[in-house]
C-alpha cells in the first residue's frame, strides 16, 4: 500500500442526482495521470472526495473502498495530516485579502509548519512567476493567479498533488509547458500528480495514464494508446472519434 492514493467503486449523489457511479482511482508516486470526461461527469467531485474535502450536500451511496493514502483512510485524517500527504487545488478560489503572489505560494508551508523560503522560491521559478512574486493578487491577471495556485501546490511538497483544471485561464503557449512541468515534477520528485482536464488530446499527449469518467457508468483507466483504441472514448463523450498519430508530435490524437 506504500506510495498509493486510491479509492474503489465510489458512487455518490447530490440528493437524488447521481454524480459519480462506480468510480475508481489508483494513483502511484512518480506518475502523471489525467481525469477526462464530459461536463458534469463529476471530475471536480471525485478530486475533492479523494482530497478528503467532499462538497456540501454530497452523499456517498456506496464504496468498495473509501479514499486512502498509503493505506490510511483520508476521511479519518485531520486536515493538517491530510495536507501533509495531499496537495489539493480546487477549480475556483477567491480571496478577500490582497495577498502577494509570494504569500499565496508560502501558504503551502502550513502543513509542515516549516519556514522554507527555498521551496517557495523554487516553486515560483518553476511556474515562471518569480518576477511578480511581490505583486498583490488584485493587480495580476487570472492566468497569473492560476500559476500562483499551481506553484503553491508544488511548494507543499507532498507525495500526491490533485489539481482541478490547472490549465483553465492559461494561454495556449503555457498549457503544454504546464503539462511538461507537471510530468517532470512527478518523475523527479517521485510524487503522484492527478489532474482534471477538458482537452482529451492534451491528456493523450502528456499523461502516463488517463481515467475516463463517463456519466452513469464505471470509470476506465489506461495508457493513452489503450484509451484511444478501446472504444471507451465514445462511451464517455457520446460521440465517435477518429484516432490518428500526430505527424509532428508523434503521439496518439483524436478527431
Amino acid at each position: 500500500m506504500d506510495g498509493i492514493l486510491s479509492a474503489e467503486g465510489l458512487t455518490a449523489a447530490y440528493g437524488n442526482d447521481e454524480i459519480l457511479h462506480d468510480a475508481s482511482v489508483c494513483l502511484r508516486k512518480g506518475e502523471f495521470v489525467c481525469i477526462c470526461g464530459a461536463n458534469g461527469c463529476g471530475k471536480s467531485t471525485l478530486l475533492s472526495v479523494l482530497a478528503g474535502i467532499p462538497p456540501d450536500g454530497l452523499r456517498i451511496l456506496s464504496a468498495g473502498k473509501m479514499p486512502s493514502v498509503c493505506g490510511r483512510p483520508v476521511g479519518k485524517m485531520s486536515r493538517r495530516e491530510a495536507s501533509a500527504e495531499i496537495s489539493y487545488m480546487p477549480q475556483n478560489e477567491t480571496s478577500v485579502w490582497n495577498f502577494t503572489v509570494r504569500e499565496i505560494v508560502s501558504m503551502a508551508l502550513y502543513s509542515s509548519g516549516a519556514r522554507d523560503s527555498g521551496r517557495v522560491d523554487e516553486a515560483l521559478a518553476l511556474a515562471g512567476i518569480s518576477g511578480i512574486a511581490d505583486k498583490g493578487i488584485r493587480s495580476i491577471s487570472g492566468g497569473e493567479f492560476q500559476k500562483a495556485r499551481i506553484a503553491r501546490s508544488i511548494a507543499q511538497n507532498t507525495d500526491f498533488i490533485l489539481l482541478d483544471e490547472p490549465s483553465a485561464g492559461l494561454d495556449f503557449v503555457f498549457e503544454p509547458e504546464l503539462m511538461l512541468l507537471l510530468k517532470k515534477t512527478a518523475q523527479e520528485r517521485n510524487c503522484g500528480i492527478l489532474i482534471s482536464i477538458h482537452n482529451i488530446n492534451t491528456a493523450l499527449r502528456f499523461a502516463d495514464r488517463i481515467i475516463l469518467l463517463p456519466k452513469k457508468a464505471a470509470t476506465f483507466c489506461g495508457t493513452p494508446e489503450e484509451i484511444a483504441s478501446c472504444g471507451r472514448l465514445s462511451v464517455t463523450y457520446g460521440k465517435e472519434f477518429t484516432v490518428y498519430r500526430h505527424p509532428v508530435l508523434d503521439c496518439i490524437q483524436v478527431l
